[in-house]
This record gives structure tokens, C-alpha cells and sequence, in this order.
């Protein structure tokens, strides 16, 4: 636990970012859930009244921010400055969180 405090406190920004995609992913597992309810719930109307516009930005979001960060992970982690096992994990915490959100739509049905 003191070696995750030191990460946190040598690398703020990356954490901070982390956050921000967490809440990207969460909002995305929320969206598609909405949708699968709102369907079950309404189904003569389509998918984009009941919400599948939202559900399909979130994901694309999630992907797109995802990437991005990936990249920048591995681009950090490969440097030859200390800390690169740092952002490799934080490289495969990243993957796992876009797994997770992103077959989110496949859970639910």
C-alpha cells in the first residue's frame, strides 16, 4: 500500500486522468444498462429513442479516450527513465477497463 501512495504522489496527473476515464467507463456501463431497460420496457419504439445514441457516444468515448491513453502509457513506459513499470501497469489497467465498459452492452443482454 505505501509503494501505491508513492505512485500516486510521484505521478498526480496520470492518476487524475485515470479518474476522469473511470467515470467515462462507469458512464458508459450506466448508458448501456439504461438502454437494455429502456428496451425491455418500450420496445415498439427504436434504439435511439430509448437511448441508444447516448449508449453508442459513451462508448466511443470510452474507446477513443482508451486508446489514447494506452498509447500514451506505452509510449511512457517504453522511455528509459525509471518509470517505466509504472505506466505499464497502468497500461494494462487501462486495457481492463476497456474491456469491462466496453462489452458492457454484451452483460447485459
Amino acid at each position: 500500500m505505501k509503494h501505491v501512495w508513492k505512485s500516486i504522489k510521484q505521478h498526480p496527473i496520470p492518476v487524475t486522468c485515470y479518474l476522469f476515464f473511470l467515470f467515462i467507463c462507469y458512464s458508459s456501463i450506466k448508458n448501456s444498462f439504461y438502454l437494455n431497460e429502456q428496451m425491455k420496457l418500450h420496445p415498439e419504439r427504436g434504439g435511439i429513442v430509448n437511448g441508444g445514441e447516448a449508449s453508442a457516444i459513451t462508448n466511443a468515448m470510452t474507446y477513443f479516450v482508451g486508446f489514447i491513453f494506452l498509447l500514451v502509457s506505452v509510449i511512457r513506459g517504453s522511455s528509459k527513465n525509471g518509470d517505466g513499470t509504472f505506466y505499464l501497469w497502468f497500461a494494462l489497467s487501462v486495457i481492463i477497463a476497456m474491456v469491462i465498459a466496453g462489452n458492457s452492452s454484451e452483460i447485459v443482454r
